[in-house]
This record gives structure tokens, C-alpha cells and sequence, in this order.
């Protein structure tokens, strides 16, 4: 009913100019039986004059990126029992979580979004995701006890991420003379990586395409090529390194790095062997993967749909 009552009450407030342009309607994620739902899709056009293009049902486990942190309180919190506990902090402005999907993907991680800094039990990893402001989550870290946490977790040898704004906020310091995301012109990070980001006035956003990575994590040499993935932040920070790492310390600006399989197999592998376990040889091709559930997805679109319908409406 709820579907109903949105498509009616959208187009009964549009004006007539703008509901002149609503040329047909598409009801998407339809749970139930399809058949049973004929009669509302009579009543609908009835109600509105506008026909309707399709139902496309439901899709269980479709494995493609969600929206942001929209669909957060959706997400699996734990995607395995296994071997490989990693923890990823919640932040209240976190962004980019779609950034650890290829980690719950491998059959011994289990990946949980904590709020409270007492979930950090037989921590393997802990990763500081990206944030809308890193400023805002960085005192957050601080007044949850999660900054103290991390900090003792760190000098126990127990690996420490960050991605983007979590990156940043593993430095010594965040200047802000412009106050892009606060009212201080600096502040203090966790001091767990020897880097300082300056804050600009304008945002970077660009694909990433790097031949080599080479660097040492948790006694684990690390060597992967051909590395793509994007950068979108508004710091600058003072490294022409694209991964900087110290010792257990790792951070970079670069989302969906861990969709990497040869980065993913050996970072991990890094862990395993740090906690005593048998490195793997293999691991999971995830762009194949997300390329077989987005044809999966287009199957389900194109048989739900009315293409001589909708070719009509196009012009085609």
C-alpha cells in the first residue's frame, strides 16, 4: 500500500507542467507474488493516467554497491565466523563503506561495524573509514574512548587502517586555515603515522591507476601491481606515498583499494601470517563477481519491464 499511496501522492503535488513530463511509472523492489499485485497496477492507472512499465521484484543478495551509508543499517553486521576479525568504526559521518564489501566477500573474514569501543575484542584489524567530515569524526573517536582504545590496541601490535579521512586522521595533525570542516585551524590526529594534511578549499576527485605499490606491513613485505581504484577528499597531506605504512600502521587516500585481488590476497595474507595462520594462494576475483551479479541484475530488469512500451515513449 505504501508504494501506492507514494506514486499517487507524488504526481497529485507535481504541477501540471511537470506531471505532463512523467511519461510512465516503474515499481521497483516488489516483494511478493507479481500476480496478485495485477489489480494495483490497474488501480494505479487509472488514478494517475500514467501507465505502468514494469514491477521489477526484490532481489536477494544482489552483491552490487549499495548507496551510501543510507543502506548502513541494512548491511550484515557480521559477514563470517572466521578466522580473521576486523572491525570497522562506525563514525557518525561515515562515507564510502561499500570500501570493505571484497573483505566480508572472502569465506575466513569476519567484518563488523562497531559504535562502542568495548567491541573491540580479538581485534586483528581495526579500520577508521572514510568520513563526510573528518574533523567531526576525529572528536568523535576522541569522546567515545575509541581514540584512547586505538592508540593502546596500536602499541600492541595489532594492525591499524585508514581509508581517506580515517588516513588523515592517523596523522599528527590536520590544518584548516581555510576552516573547511571546523572552526579550529588545526587538530590534533592520532599521531600513529608521520604525516600532516592541510585542508584546501577545493576537493579532489580521480581515478587511480598505480603500475606498483611496495611497502613493509606487520613484518610482511608487500609488492601489487596494476592498482586502480579513486580518490574524492579535500586534504592534502604531506606524502607522495599512495600507501604509507608503519609497522603495523596503514593508511591511504585510495577507495575500493581492497578490490584489488592481488592487494586484497596479500594484505590479508600479512594478517594471517601475523596471527599464525597459513597464508592463502588464491582468492576471489571480485570484478568478475560484481560483473556477474550486475548482469544478473540487467536479466532481472529486462524480463520486468515493458520494452515496446517504453520504446514507444523514447521515441525508438
Amino acid at each position: 500500500g505504501g508504494s501506492l499511496a507514494s506514486i499517487v501522492g507524488t504526481l497529485a503535488l507535481l504541477d501540471d507542467d511537470e506531471r505532463d513530463l512523467i511519461k510512465g511509472v516503474i515499481i521497483n523492489k516488489f516483494r511478493g507474488d507479481i500476480n496478485l499485485f495485477t489489480p494495483a497496477v490497474d488501480f494505479l492507472e487509472k488514478k494517475t493516467g500514467k501507465p505502468i512499465i514494469g514491477v521489477v521484484p526484490f532481489i536477494d543478495n544482489l552483491g552490487i554497491d549499495d548507496e551510501d551509508s543510507v543502506s548502513l543499517d541494512d548491511k550484515k553486521n557480521t559477514s563470517h565466523e572466521g578466522d580473521i576479525n576486523i572491525f570497522v568504526i562506525r563514525t557518525p559521518k561515515i562515507s564510502n563503506f561499500t570500501d570493505f564489501d571484497s573483505l566480508i566477500a572472502e569465506n575466513d573474514i569476519n567484518l563488523k561495524y562497531i559504535s562502542k569501543p568495548e567491541e573491540l575484542i580479538n581485534a586483528d584489524l581495526i579500520i577508521i573509514p572514510g568520513s563526510k567530515n573528518t574533523a567531526e569524526d576525529l572528536k568523535y573517536l576522541r569522546s567515545s574512548g575509541f581514540a584512547e582504545k586505538i592508540i593502546q590496541l596500536a602499541k600492541s601490535d595489532t594492525a591499524i587502517a585508514g581509508i581517506c579521512g580515517g588516513f588523515q586522521m592517523l596523522g599528527e595533525k590536520i590544518i584548516d586555515t581555510y576552516h573547511t570542516e571546523s572552526d579550529n585551524d588545526f587538530v590534533n590526529g592520532l599521531n600513529l603515522l608521520p604525516i600532516t594534511t592541510f585542508f584546501a578549499q577545493k576537493k579532489l576527485t580521480t581515478q587511480i591507476n598505480i603500475e606498483v605499490v611496495d611497502f613493509n606491513f606487520l613484518n610482511s613485505h608487500i609488492q601489487s601491481n596494476n592498482l586502480h581504484g579513486y580518490e574524492i577528499h579535500a586534504g592534502v597531506t604531506d606524502t607522495k606515498l599512495k600507501v604509507v605504512s608503519n609497522a603495523n600502521i596503514l593508511g591511504t587516500y585510495i577507495h575500493g583499494i581492497f578490490d584489488n585481488d592481488d592487494f586484497r590476497l596479500k594484505f590479508l595474507n600479512a594478517i594471517r601470517l601475523h596471527k599464525g595462520l597459513k597464508p592463502k594462494e588464491h582468492t576471489l576475483n571480485i570484478n568478475l563477481l560484481k560483473q556477474n551479479n550486475f548482469n544478473r541484475l540487467a536479466d532481472v530488469v529486462h524480463n520486468s519491464l515493458n520494452f515496446e512500451l517504453l520504446n514507444k515513449i523514447i521515441g525508438l
